[in-house]
């Protein structure tokens, strides 16, 4: 089926892609890519199942919760600044390779990642004048090292997604699936069941995979800077500025978007106890993950190839922009309807006896992640256009409205209310993403 679908909608009849720089391979299969693309994704969800695993039967279910509202703080930083980056990262790749001017947006990645790094400091430091409860005996100085360290493992793997390096992000993939459960459950037997011993090991394990990329990333350089004649630096400080204006709009939607993405467990610990927060952040990561998989194997394998031959936006995609968001859809539903039949079996699977009770919420949770995920899906016409600050109404939609609806249903109806509000938030993104797009092709 992958196969005649690709043959059916291929890229402007490319099914061998010529590469735009000189001593890397002259063509890649597009089938090639796609079966190290599924490899890499599936390794990610193999190892986000056995880190939850370990992580749950270690912890258990009250301080599983105050783990997840630790990663939550450091979660949301990442995504505002990091994941903001690693989007400029895979966006301007090809303009830059395309205009020679590989070395000023290296140089650039590295001045925002340094910036990055320099404003979760400044908040560490902040935290110890002005300290702040999320109910965990975390360090500060822990919690704010594992977003720059994440963050950078998330900027290098765009990187190199973005420039199609298929088998090294794979391998990132494998190395990270075998080593940090096994560096989860050494951390545990060492210094004890302690959330800072499970967080230290997150840190550690992706210390590692960053060393497999930037190794990986320094032979590419090299191969895109054999032969090319230096850039100007009045071009690399136009493509700096270019690439800030991208991220500045990412910046805003994680800030937005901070309560929809990670900000439930902090409002159930509001109205509920530990234990039930850790029973709906696993549910809620089970419910999510078939999403993010599908969504990342579509993204990963697409984005690249349409970002490198179309690097300014202008050409047409009917046809393959249709058969991507119909492969999108489909494939959600078909995984989301997998997770709600084995749901307890896999509530079992991924912790322990003490968080069932609640599998019943993966219905409306699931359905309410399916719905996010397509929405994530439809901002393709912005992220082409460059036109990305369009979507920050309706994440200022789906934040409000989530807000709203778990303040009324919360306190009258627990987990069961929460997840009502998630399924009502995620609606009505949707459809804000939709009226947005709108706009997008009126101003086209």
């Amino acid at each position: 089926m992958l196969t005649k679908w690709l043959l059916k909608f291929r890229f402007a009849g490319l099914w061998t892609v010529p590469f735009a720089f000189g001593p890397l391979p002259a063509s890649r299969s597009l089938v090639g890519e796609g079966v190290w693309v599924i490899l890499a994704q599936g390794l990610t969800a193999i190892g986000a199942l056995a880190s939850i695993k370990v992580a749950t039967t270690v912890l258990g279910p009250e301080n599983y919760g105050r783990f997840a509202a630790a990663v939550a703080v450091a979660a949301i930083i990442q995504i505002c600044l990091f994941g903001s980056i690693s989007q400029a990262a895979a966006r301007f790749l090809f303009l830059a390779i395309n205009a020679g001017n590989w070395t000023s947006y290296v140089r650039s990645l590295v001045r925002l990642v340094s910036g990055a790094s320099a404003i979760i400091v400044l908040l560490c430091g902040l935290s110890y004048l002005l300290p702040f409860d999320i109910g965990s005996t975390t360090p500060v100085w822990l919690l704010m090292l594992f977003p720059i360290v994440a963050g950078c493992q998330q900027v290098l793997t765009t990187a190199l997604n973005a420039g199609r390096l298929r088998k090294a992000v794979a391998l990132a993939q494998g190395v990270e699936t075998i080593v940090r459960p096994m560096m989860m459950l050494g951390a545990s037997f060492a210094f004890g069941a302690e959330i800072s011993a499970v967080l230290a090991a997150y840190i550690a394990s992706s210390l590692l995979v960053l060393a497999v990329l930037w190794a990986v990333f320094v032979r590419f350089r090299k191969e895109i800077l054999e032969g090319k004649p230096a850039t100007p630096s009045v071009v690399g400080a136009d493509l700096f500025g270019q690439m800030i204006a991208y991220v500045l709009p990412f910046v805003v939607f994680g800030v937005v978007g901070a309560v929809g993405s990670h900000g439930e467990r902090f409002l159930l610990a509001a109205w509920l106890p530990w234990e039930q927060v850790g029973v709906y952040a696993l549910l809620s990561q089970l419910a999510l993950a078939p999403t993010v998989l599908l969504m990342n194997l579509v993204n990963q394998f697409y984005l690249p190839v349409v970002f490198q031959h179309d690097p300014h936006g202008k050409k047409v995609l009917a046809g393959t922009a249709r058969g991507y968001f119909i492969v999108s859809a489909v494939g959600t539903a078909v995984l989301a309807t997998a997770i709600v039949v084995a749901g307890p079996d896999l509530v079992r699977l991924a912790s322990t006896r003490a968080f069932l009770g609640y599998e019943y919420l993966l219905v409306p949770l699931v359905i309410s992640a399916a719905l996010f995920g397509m929405a994530q899906q439809l901002w393709l016409p912005g992220l082409r256009a460059l036109r990305t600050v369009i979507y920050i109404v309706p994440k200022t939609v789906h934040t409000v409205s989530l807000l709203t609806a778990a303040v009324l249903l919360v306190p009258a109806f627990g987990l069961t209310g929460m997840a009502i509000a998630s399924l009502i938030a995620a609606s009505l993104y949707a459809l804000s993403v939709i009226v947005a797009n709108r706009l997008v092709e009126n101003a086209a």
